[in-house]
């Protein structure tokens, strides 16, 4: 038997899953990874096989006009959608690599994105891992919000589904509590879970739901055993008119055609630590939450490629990019030594909609503000850059973090846990998902500053994040991440690792 992981996403979807890898593999498990054929050589250097998605991340995920993207980052349901459709149309070919990658008998463990196909399985055993408190589910329509947008709500049927705790803060749990009013508690029973079903707040045409419709008819054509139709109208008789029973932190059902599973019978690993996320009174049964999946510091990968230095364009010697290797870390060293500690500017694999535009931005605001700092480059930037910027390539988070005066970054579950992890300072400028949500986290424990809207950014507005983030009060939220590193279990993918191999119900303890 074997641990297969569904990995499909970005660099920070898969990366969680690659340390639950190396956490199986040292417990002697024989480890696959479904994920796209891009990182075959970062699944490679976990140990793991790769069973590639014969598909890329841009494909799988980001509309390819940069004028479709302008228009995406500003309207986060429109961004939803266009992700749905794009994921739907990958659906197949993830299908295809599980096939390839899945025996009877196998645990699959599956993200948010392919929550719908590992839950269709009738002859595997599904574990879901969540990064965030969220979960997709099926609504005709809600009042959702949307994170980081402009803090209000705005209601649409087409995107994921946040069915946070009844205990968050600030406005989205304000908008949660007031709508929870309006829905009658009621006891629901299945199968010896009983919940109380306080909110009903998600949408219709989740991704965890339509792209995996396509996904679970695709299995049934490829001969992958479905859950039967007859127990799937047994679950759905449970809810209100067959969509998803919410009860508080995020109690859904997870629909295909012919499948629906209730959550608190579906074993649910969720990688995120207490410190940042305190268990929820209302949070259902069902849940194992065992700490941010990390590698060990001992097997976090060096930098990779080989890293000579180049000349931006129009600047001749005058740029400092670099892209992996031992020359990147040797002039990482250089920068470093040559004055005060940089900011880290970087956003992951977010989409940008002018990439050379928000190259120029970085850097403008950098100088604007008097700060060094060290960039990330958006995607399909080309550098520009001078001596107080260092245009970086691929870095590991652990060895680079923790060297910078702050973080600003995109709000990524594993960028939030790096920066807490390394005792700085965040400034998070939330594009979408759940990123909205770890901004407010870090703001609402003195870690870092409110969070300001991707589609808010403006030079001006990145050089005030840069000044406060660095300025009077750095120290005291340097102080409140550090108390927050200290707190951090450093064993969650070990823990997750020992409870899918151990005995399966113990996934089902719902214990912190």
């Amino acid at each position: 038997m074997a641990v297969v992981l569904l990995g499909l996403g970005s660099r920070g979807d898969l990366t969680p899953m690659l340390a639950l890898a190396h956490a199986c593999r040292a417990r002697g498990e024989t480890v696959r990874v479904v994920a796209l054929r891009e990182y075959g050589d970062l699944v490679a250097g976990s140990g793991a096989e790769h069973i590639p998605v014969e598909a890329d991340v841009a494909d799988a995920l980001w509309h390819p006009d940069p004028w479709v993207r302008r228009v995406l980052l500003a309207q986060p349901g429109l961004m939803y959608a266009q992700m749905t459709a794009r994921l739907r149309r990958a659906a197949p070919l993830v299908v295809d690599a599980l096939d390839r990658a899945s025996r009877p008998g196998d645990t699959v463990v599956a993200g948010l994105a392919t929550a719908g196909i590992a839950t269709a399985l009738h002859d595997r055993r599904a574990v879901l891992a969540l990064f965030a408190p969220v979960l997709p589910s099926r609504e005709p329509s809600a009042t959702v919000m949307t994170p980081g947008l402009r803090g209000w709500p705005t209601t649409f049927t087409s995107t994921w589904g946040w069915m946070l705790s009844t205990e968050m803060s600030g406005r989205a749990g304000r908008l949660v509590r007031a709508r929870s009013e309006g829905v009658a508690s009621a006891e629901r029973t299945h199968g010896g879970v009983s919940t109380t079903a306080t909110e009903r707040w998600s949408p219709r045409a989740a991704t965890g739901s339509t792209a995996t419709d396509t996904s679970a008819r695709a299995a049934g054509a490829r001969g992958l055993r479905l859950v039967s139709a007859p127990g799937a109208r047994s679950l759905r008789a449970v809810t209100t008119r067959g969509y998803a029973a919410v009860a508080g932190w995020g109690h859904a059902l997870l629909g295909v055609p012919g499948a629906a599973v209730v959550a608190g019978r579906l074993p649910i690993l969720l990688a995120a630590d207490p410190a940042l996320v305190p268990p929820a009174p209302d949070r259902p049964v069902g849940v194992r939450q065992t700490g941010f999946w990390t590698l060990p510091s001992d097997d976090v990968p060096a930098p990779r490629g080989g890293g000579a230095a180049a000349a931006a364009p129009g600047r001749p010697g005058g740029s400092r990019v670099h892209e992996g290797g031992p020359a990147t870390t040797a002039r990482l060293e250089e920068f470093l030594a040559a004055g005060p500690p940089p900011v880290y500017v970087g956003f992951g694999s977010c989409p940008a909609a002018d990439p050379a535009a928000d190259q120029r931005m970085f850097v403008a605001a950098a100088r604007r503000a008097g700060v060094r700092v060290v960039l990330q480059p958006p995607p399909g930037a080309a550098p520009e850059a001078g001596d107080d910027v260092l245009v970086l390539g691929e870095y590991p988070h652990e060895r680079l973090l923790p060297r910078m005066a702050a973080v600003v970054h995109h709000g990524g579950a594993g960028t939030t846990a790096a920066a807490v992890r390394a005792g700085v300072p965040s400034a998070v400028v939330p594009h979408l998902g759940d990123q909205g949500y770890w901004g407010r986290r870090i703001a609402d424990l003195g870690a870092g500053l409110r969070p300001v809207p991707r589609a808010r950014l403006t030079t001006e507005r990145l050089a005030r994040l840069l000044a406060e983030v660095t300025g009077p009060d750095a120290p005291a939220m340097r102080r409140a991440a550090q108390d927050l590193a200290a707190r951090l279990r450093t064993d969650g993918a070990e823990r997750a690792a020992d409870l899918l191999l151990g005995d399966p119900s113990n996934v089902r303890c719902s214990e912190p």
